[in-house]
């Protein structure tokens, strides 16, 4: 059956399908999941692993910038905070013109201070590329390792939590725990964004001193 979620023009509509196929893949990898009553929590759904609850915000992904796809991972009036590890534990972005999912944890996302997240997956070079149908973080399963691809470190994995890189700390403490700009990045600033992050990720690319 085609993928027909890119014709669901209302967000609203596309954001409750994008849900729907989420417990239906969750329910494919064994995963138990529980829909909280209303609509004030911050995550979407709680998944059951080893008796343990995650909590999990669904995004659906369709705007692309360049060949990739802008996920906006921005909560609160007019999307002026980005999510917490006090609010959610994983967010899964549903890129709906691939049908591909994205597991990514919530520091990771997080670190992300724009809130904006630029995932590409035609590339295997990314720094996302590692959460790409990464259900094996909702299961507690190691994944599989192979050359061909990039792996989460085998000490993070088994708790959702990302890579150290991620996750630099100083004396004013984590990423997380800094203040975020209180006005919601603008398409043009999210396109300077994207590309400064292609420039970095650029094996030729050395920026200046």
């Amino acid at each position: 059956m085609a993928n027909r979620g890119v014709d669901i023009k209302d967000s609203k509509m596309r954001g409750e399908w994008a849900e729907l196929r989420f417990m239906a893949r969750a329910a494919e990898h064994g995963l138990r999941v529980t829909k909280p009553w209303g609509d004030s929590a911050k995550y979407d759904f709680a998944v059951e692993r080893q008796g343990r609850f995650l909590r999990v915000r669904v995004k659906s992904v369709t705007y692309m910038v360049e060949n990739s796809y802008l996920c906006n991972f921005r909560t609160g009036r007019g999307g002026s905070q980005v999510y917490t590890a006090k609010q959610v534990d994983f967010m899964a972005a549903y890129v709906v013109p691939r049908d591909i999912w994205y597991i990514i944890p919530v520091k990771v996302a997080a670190a992300v201070r724009s809130g904006y997240l630029l995932l590409s997956p035609h590339r295997e070079d990314t720094k996302y590329n590692a959460y790409k149908e990464a259900w094996h973080l909702l299961c507690g399963k190691k994944k599989a390792r192979s050359a061909a691809s990039p792996s989460i470190p085998a000490e993070n994995e088994a708790s959702g939590s990302p890579p150290i890189a991620d996750q630099p700390e100083d004396a004013e403490g984590s990423r997380e725990d800094r203040p975020i700009e209180d006005r919601p990045m603008s398409i043009v600033e999210a396109r300077f964004e994207a590309i400064r992050e292609r420039l970095l990720a650029h094996p030729c690319f050395k920026p200046r001193r």
